[in-house]
C-alpha cells in the first residue's frame, strides 16, 4: 500500500485529550545558565537522532545530513540534500530521513557508497526505527512496516500498514513500544495487543499525563526525553513521571537519545550534549 493513501479517511479517532494546553502549562522558573549542558561545534541543525549503538545523525537547516560518533567531529553525507527530519535505528548504518518540502521517505542503504534510496511512501511528517519502521503522515495518521532498511531492494519493497490513530506530529521508538506526540502537545504510548493475530493493528493507545510537548525521543530502555513547545527539556521513566531539565539559552526544538547519550538542537541551530 502506498502511503499516498494517507489522504483517505482514518479508521478511528483518538479521543480528545483533557490535558492543559500549551499556554496553561507551568514548567517552573527556567534559568538561563548552562547546567549539565555542553555546546558542540555543530551549527545550523534542525533535527538529531541517535542509534542504539551511539551513532549520532543530524539534519541541517539547509537539508544536508551529518554524522558523528563523539559529538566533536562531524561528517557530511555526500550528495544528499533536501531533508528535514531524521531517524536512526539499531546501529549507525540504519537511518531514514524525510524530505523537508516534498515529505518523501528515504533510507541510507548498505550498498556501494551508501546511496540514499527513496521508498514509495509519500506525505510523511516523521520517521522512527525500532522493532519496525514507523512513520507519521502529514495528516496525523500513523503507519508501520516490517523493518528491512538495509539493502536497496528491501527499502524499495517496504509496504506500510495503518494503525488506528490521528492527530499526531512526532514519534519515537528503539523498542517494541511506540511513543507519539500529538499535534496538540499530548504524549501517548501505543501498546500492542497480543490477544489478536495482528498485534500492532489492534493495539491500544494510552495517554500519559504530559502536555505542551513538541518532540520525544526514546532509548533502548524506554527512558524518554522530551522537548516542550516552550523549549524546555523533560525526562521520563517510560511515561510514568516527568522531571524538568533546565535548558540553556532560548530553548530547544528537537532531541535525540540512545546508547546513554542525549543530544538536543536549540532554536538557533546549535547542537548540545547533556552531560549526566
Amino acid at each position: 500500500m502506498r502511503i499516498s493513501s494517507l489522504l483517505l479517511a482514518l479508521l478511528i479517532s483518538i479521543a480528545p485529550a483533557a490535558s492543559a494546553q500549551d499556554e496553561s502549562v507551568d514548567y517552573g522558573g527556567l534559568g538561563t545558565g548552562l547546567p549539565n549542558w555542553v555546546k558542540t561545534e555543530a551549527s545550523n541543525m534542525v533535527d538529531v537522532s541517535i542509534s542504539r549503538t551511539g551513532g549520532i545523525w543530524l539534519a541541517g537547516r539547509n537539508g544536508t545530513i551529518w554524522f558523528t560518533r563523539d559529538g566533536k567531529s562531524f561528517e557530511q553525507e555526500s550528495g544528499v540534500s533536501g531533508f528535514g527530519r531524521i531517524g536512526a535505528g539499531d546501529d549507525s548504518e540504519e537511518v531514514g530521513a524525510v524530505g523537508a518540502n516534498n515529505h518523501t521517505l528515504w533510507f541510507r542503504s548498505t550498498g556501494n557508497n551508501h546511496p540514499w534510496i527513496q521508498t514509495t511512501a509519500a506525505d510523511i511528517g516523521d520517521v522512527a526505527i525500532g522493532g519496525e519502521v514507523w512513520v507519521v503522515g502529514t495528516n496525523g495518521s500513523i503507519w508501520y512496516a516490517p523493518k528491512a532498511v538495509s539493502a536497496q531492494y528491501m527499502i524499495k519493497a517496504l509496504r506500510f500498514k495503518q494503525v488506528k490513530a490521528e492527530g499526531f506530529c512526532r514519534i519515537a521508538t528503539h523498542t517494541d513500544v511506540l511513543w507519539a506526540v500529538g499535534c496538540n502537545g499530548t504524549l501517548w504510548r501505543y501498546k500492542r495487543n497480543f490477544k489478536t493475530g495482528s498485534a500492532w493493528d489492534a493495539g491500544e493507545w494510552l495517554q500519559t499525563s504530559a502536555s505542551g510537548m513538541e518532540d520525544v525521543a526514546a532509548d533502548e530502555l524506554d527512558t524518554l526525553w522530551l522537548v516542550g513547545k516552550n523549549g524546555s527539556v523533560w525526562k521520563s521513566n517510560a511515561g510514568k513521571n516527568f522531571e524538568l531539565i533546565s535548558p540553556p539559552g532560548s530553548g530547544f526544538i528537537n532531541i535525540g537519545v540512545g546508547h546513554g547519550e542525549v543530544y538536543a538542537v536549540q532554536g538557533d541551530g546549535s547542537l548540545w550534549r547533556y552531560r549526566k
